[in-house]
């Protein structure tokens, strides 16, 4: 209990899972609400992972499979190799049980290229392990046995005590049910040893199961019936174990010879029981099965009707020729027909081509006339951001510099008439620190024409240096994010610059937003600009959305050939998301 509470603490003060750590559904779910709203792709994905082996263990399968292959997408994002694998392994394992064989062969298939790639022998072994048993399943004993001996070869190099184990007990199986059953009995024995010198309890009662089927192959029906007694303990804590269903069968068999009836009716009801519950297991996958195979019966109709049809057809064929002659008269006499049809159509092909054509032309010539539209209201709303753009530079250096600049030259002019030396001293060092600020001031003017990081250092940081300059509690929390950006020509980072610029100008003047959200991402063949504040928001049916300098971001957006789609209403904050295509020439 304390080290229950100990784990369950511990998960609270972090803000990372681990998938070698076992947590309750709750701690998961909370912990999934929490990384969806941060967006944070790897706890995403470990969170999936943990729920996929939580599902896993009730058994319910169906929903472990969309939880793994949703950690595996995830763990994708964020280039995480490692668990990639680890959520496959799982979802191998998960097929392999659930008889989709095929499915599980492909998936270790690829498993089995990655270890290679790291020269992982251990999980070299273990996935030429599990293949050798899918083809087992698949009947398939010549493939199953090439795969147990690659797996014997790589396996001799290891001093791993498990590998060892798993490949006995693997090759016991096999030659069971080939029914060699010493060589089967000297793997099983094998197992069992070396399993129970290193207290290994679940490795030796797989062993002693295999055993005692074998002794019960034998006609050793006493021995069989101890030793697969023994092996009840480990076996009874795997709910759905076929070795389980085989164990309660030998018993129920084995004590019903021996006319140890209760015993026997203990162990049949039992087996019964089991074999219910693994049959309605395994529905789903007989029900996948015979869809398949009905499908493939339905190919085979659709094979016999065409070759049916083909008889037909050349039955017909024959019967064409023995009347070539008939129809040569009547194509004669069609041959005329067919002539006058024949100029009348070519007649209204050409007429209907001469529409096609003329109509063509006035469909281009609209196009065209739309295209200069939108040129001109392009044009217009840049010459308009112009010059509003002026108007702003005006107002800084009319209000801003044209009094700091008054105000310094009155200073420097009142310093003739100071004959302190402390006082012209102090009034030098008044002087200098406004033009201090004046030259603070040229720079910001400067900065807000032509970003200097922009140009040297490229868009991203310019950006960062956008956002730093806004890092003070009068305005709002700003998040920037990038991935895979590539590098972009001037033009395109100064415009999506510009529409930035705009965008915070619109949130920190009239949205009262207390965060901001920034992301900038590579998706396919295009450049995502995605903004989001929590501000007020605004109607955009109502003249005051429409004059936030949304025209100057749609002109900008069009010149960039980007498709804008802008979200907001009132209370509820503004989302701006502009895909640009980065094939198209600017």
């Amino acid at each position: 209990m304390n080290g229950f509470l100990y784990i369950f603490f511990l998960f609270l003060l972090t803000d990372t899972l681990s998938v070698d750590q076992r947590y309750s559904y709750d701690q998961l779910e909370r912990h999934l609400t929490k990384a969806r709203q941060e967006q944070n792709h790897q706890e995403l994905g470990k969170t999936y992972y943990l729920l996929g082996l939580e599902e896993e263990r009730i058994t319910n399968r169906e929903k472990a499979f969309e939880f793994y292959t949703r950690s595996i997408d995830y763990f994708k994002l964020t280039k995480d190799t490692a668990n990639i694998y680890l959520a496959k392994e799982k979802l191998a394992k998960s097929h392999k049980e659930a008889s989709l064989y095929f499915e599980a062969d492909e998936i270790y298939n690829e498993l089995y290229d990655y270890y290679t790639s790291q020269k992982d022998t251990t999980n070299m072994v273990l996935c030429l392990l599990s293949l050798s048993e899918l083809n087992v399943e698949k009947l398939e004993f010549e493939q199953s046995y090439d795969y147990l001996k690659q797996a014997l070869q790589l396996g001799s190099t290891l001093e791993n005590p498990d590998i060892i184990i798993q490949l006995d007990l693997h090759q016991a199986d096999l030659y069971l049910k080939f029914k060699e059953f010493d060589k089967a009995l000297d793997h099983a024995l094998s197992a069992f040893f070396l399993s129970d010198s290193l207290s290994k309890i679940d490795f030796s009662s797989i062993s002693l199961y295999y055993v005692g089927i074998i002794n019960g192959k034998l006609g050793k029906k006493d021995l069989a019936t101890k030793y697969l007694q023994n092996s009840i303990a480990v076996l009874d804590k795997k709910p759905m174990d076929k070795r389980r269903l085989g164990l309660y069968r030998e018993l129920y068999q084995n004590y019903e010879k021996r006319e140890v009836y209760d015993s026997a009716y203990m162990y049949s009801v039992q087996y019964a029981r089991l074999k219910d519950s693994i049959l309605n297991r395994d529905r789903v996958a007989s029900i996948n099965n015979l869809s398949m195979k009905y499908q493939a019966r339905e190919k085979s109709k659709e094979v016999i009707l065409l070759e049916k049809e083909k008889e037909f057809a050349n039955e017909r064929n024959e019967q064409k020729n023995r009347a070539l002659y008939t129809l040569a008269i009547i194509a004669g006499l069609l041959l005329v027909l067919l002539y006058f049809i024949i100029r009348f159509f070519t007649t209204r092909i050409q007429a209907s081509s001469i529409i096609g054509e003329q109509k063509e032309k006035l469909n281009q010539q609209r196009i065209e006339k739309l295209e200069d539209e939108l040129k001109i209201k392009s044009m217009v709303s840049v010459i308009e951001g112009q010059e509003t753009e002026r108007e702003r530079i005006s107002k800084d250096l009319h209000d801003s510099m044209g009094g700091l600049l008054a105000t310094i030259k009155l200073q420097v002019d009142g310093l003739n008439d100071i004959t302190s030396p402390a006082a012209n001293k102090e009034k030098n060092l008044e002087v200098q620190s406004m033009l201090d600020f004046a030259v603070s001031e040229v720079r910001s003017i400067s900065q807000n024409l032509q970003p200097a990081a922009l140009k040297n250092l490229g868009l991203i940081a310019a950006i960062n240096d956008l956002v730093n300059r806004l890092d003070d509690p009068r305005y709002p929390e700003v998040e920037f994010q990038h991935y895979d950006v590539p590098k972009l020509d001037n033009m395109m980072s100064l415009s999506i610059y510009r529409m930035l610029q705009e965008m915070l100008n619109n949130t920190i003047k009239h949205a009262k937003a207390k965060e901001i959200f920034i992301q900038l991402r590579k998706e396919g063949d295009a450049l995502v600009l995605s903004y989001e504040d929590d501000g007020i928001g605004f109607d955009l049916e109502t003249q005051q959305g429409k004059g936030l300098g949304l025209g100057n971001i749609e002109s900008r957006a069009n010149y960039l050939k980007g498709e804008l789609s802008l979200d907001s209403r009132e209370a509820g904050g503004c989302s701006y998301i502009i895909h640009i295509p980065l094939n198209e020439v600017v």
